[in-house]
Parts: structure tokens; C-alpha cells; sequence
């Protein structure tokens, strides 16, 4: 008897989810899990989102494309080397601001001598929103501030190294 429940159950369960609104189903479709950095995921999705922007910028370069796996290995390496660097900047209290991030669009739209509507218009026109083109240029800015905050850390040349570089 408990065995015709259970199979009873089982049936009746299998009935819904073959029934089941395709709403239903979209909704279970669960991205998946590319790698894990510390406690920050990095999605199938994102990957390849990441994999494709990397293909399209070396076709627009005329660039010769690595294997798919080979270009999904080191995509994947970037990632998880930026996740890290920002894991780091984040500790020792570095960051962007958003008036860092306007003077770097700004910068980039003059060197591109574009206005910054037309900036915007053509990272759009990429597939990217420019709420992510955004979050993305202000995770470059923390890493290079990083970068430069390291450096500084390290670089303490001397009076006279000083004055003899004045001299050359």
C-alpha cells in the first residue's frame, strides 16, 4: 500500500511538471555556475557573455581567435583575476566615484571624437546596456587606482636618485 502512494505520488508529480505553463518552466531555468571566487560566483551567463564581447573585439581587430575552449579558459582567468583584484581594492578601501566615471567617459568619447550620446549610443548598439558599460569602466578605475596605490607603496627613490634623474 505505502509503495502504490509513493508511486502514486511520484506519477502525479512527473503529471505536473510535463503539464506544466511554459512560464512555469522558463522560470526553473537556473543559470549556471562557471567558477567560484571566494564567495562570488561567476555564472555560465556571465562567461559567456564575457566570451562573446572578447570574440567580437578581436574580429573587429582583425585578430586570429584561439580555440573556443582555449579563449573560454582565458576569459574565464580574467574574470576571476578582476574578481580577486576587486576583492582586494575592496579591503583596502578603494573606490570609484561616480564624477571618476563620468570624466572617463568623457575622456574616452573626446579620444574617440565622439560626444558622449553617440558614446553611449554605439556601446548600446554592442548589446551592452550602458549601466553595465558604466559598472565595468568604474571596476577599471578601482583597479588602476589599486595599481597605483601598490606602485606608490613600493617606489621611494632617493634624494640623490632624484637628483641625479634631475641632472640627465
Amino acid at each position: 500500500m505505502q509503495l502504490l502512494k509513493s508511486l502514486s505520488a511520484a506519477l502525479i508529480g512527473f503529471s505536473l511538471l510535463v503539464n506544466a505553463p511554459a512560464g512555469f518552466a522558463a522560470s526553473k531555468n537556473i543559470d549556471g555556475i562557471a567558477a567560484i571566487v571566494n564567495n562570488d560566483i561567476i555564472t555560465t551567463s556571465e562567461l559567456n557573455q564575457k566570451l562573446n564581447a572578447a570574440k567580437d573585439a578581436a574580429i573587429a581587430r582583425h585578430l586570429r581567435l584561439p580555440s573556443t575552449d582555449s579563449l573560454r579558459e582565458e576569459v574565464l582567468k580574467h574574470i576571476i583575476d578582476s574578481k580577486l583584484q576587486m576583492a582586494v581594492a575592496k579591503r583596502a578601501g578603494v573606490e570609484a566615484s561616480e564624477a571618476d566615471v563620468l570624466h572617463a567617459i568623457k575622456s574616452i568619447a573626446e579620444q574617440n571624437h565622439l560626444t558622449e550620446k553617440t558614446l553611449r549610443q554605439q556601446v548600446t548598439k554592442t548589446g551592452i546596456s550602458f549601466a553595465t558599460y558604466k559598472k565595468e569602466l568604474r571596476q577599471q578605475i578601482i583597479l588602476q587606482k589599486l595599481q597605483h596605490r601598490i606602485l606608490d607603496s613600493k617606489v621611494h627613490p632617493s634624494a640623490s636618485e632624484i637628483d641625479n634623474a634631475m641632472k640627465e
